[in-house]
């Protein structure tokens, strides 16, 4: 089992299997894959690599899929695209029984280090079952994707998993610490309050994805937070402390953000004026949009078109 999932990472990296182990050192990069069958019904593998080129996500689908629960553990070193859109993991947990609608691609030139979990369903549907509020989050006759940030004690695990190296207690250090991550994941997300909740940490991140691929595709024009939660279907105060914990920003910010990138490609366009982008991008006044643009940048839009050309 844990040989299999090695060999098809080893068909995308072009690499060699050694026991538990995948390494590669070629064109494509270099690292290595050490899988762990922590008990029958739990497997962890730890990935450390360094790309020189883009990879296929592949390498994180497997045929058996279907049979297990899927828990990423990352810091900011995973990049997870979901409709297009580019969504960094920050110290934090994404679990999902179905991976079909997920592409994952590893990014280039970049120390990447992640845990994998992959949990028997039927074992993982046993721990549900002990506590209410894990079978609201966690549905077993349908798909879920859940995001849950990781608290001081996870992190320290985690990271602990990742230094762990050859010693005369090696597996028994990474089996105990493997496990102890798993189920303490468990525990975080089941002393909270149902998903649905306000304030609550642990979510259904679609929505908020929903949120900010709709900020992109509309440049920030004509959106706001009660506009966004109306077409989420998620409360404001819900997806609005969410969004923060999920991309480290705030809605506004955000939002500001999309429309000064915005209006840098105007101002290299060259057709409009100030007072007009200003307009256009919805800025209460050309001075405000000079603010803060220049607060951004550096340089006012005069001086960055300038300087642009």
């Amino acid at each position: 089992m844990i040989q299999d999932i090695l060999e098809q990472w080893n068909t995308n990296f072009n690499g060699r299997v050694i026991d538990n182990t995948f390494i590669f050192d070629n064109e494509i990069g270099e690292g290595k894959v050490e899988g762990f069958l922590l008990t029958e019904r739990l497997q962890l593998f730890r990935t450390y690599m360094s790309l020189k080129k883009e990879v296929a996500n592949s390498t994180l689908t497997f045929a058996d899929d279907k049979q297990f629960i899927t828990i990423m553990f990352a810091d900011t070193s995973s990049i997870l695209f979901e409709s297009d859109e580019e969504i960094c993991l920050k110290e934090g947990a994404l679990m999902t029984n179905d991976k079909r609608e997920i592409q994952w691609k590893l990014p280039v030139n970049k120390s990447i280090r992640l845990l994998n979990f992959r949990v028997q369903k039927s074992y993982f549907q046993q721990l549900v079952d002990r506590v209410p509020s894990l079978k609201e989050i966690f549905p077993e006759s349908t798909s879920f994707l859940v995001f849950e940030e990781m608290n001081q004690v996870m992190k320290g695990t985690y990271y602990r998993i990742l230094e762990i190296q050859q010693s005369p207690f090696y597996k028994e250090l990474i089996y105990s610490c493997g496990s102890y991550l798993f189920h303490l994941l468990l525990e975080q997300i089941s002393k909270k309050a149902e998903v649905k909740k306000e304030g609550d940490l642990t979510l259904n991140i679609k929505g908020v994805f929903q949120a900010r691929q709709m900020i992109d595709t509309k440049n920030g024009i004509g959106v706001n937070i009660d506009l966004l939660s109306k077409e989420c279907g998620i409360s404001k105060s819900h997806l609005s402390y969410n969004f923060t914990k999920t991309f480290g920003v705030s809605i506004y910010q955000y939002i500001l953000k999309i429309k000064l990138e915005e209006a840098q490609r105007l101002l290299l366009k060259g057709d409009k004026t100030n007072a007009m982008i200003a307009m256009d991008l919805e800025f209460s006044s050309s001075s405000h949009f000079t603010m803060a643009f220049k607060k951004t940048f550096g340089l006012t839009p005069k001086e960055y078109q300038k300087k642009q050309r």
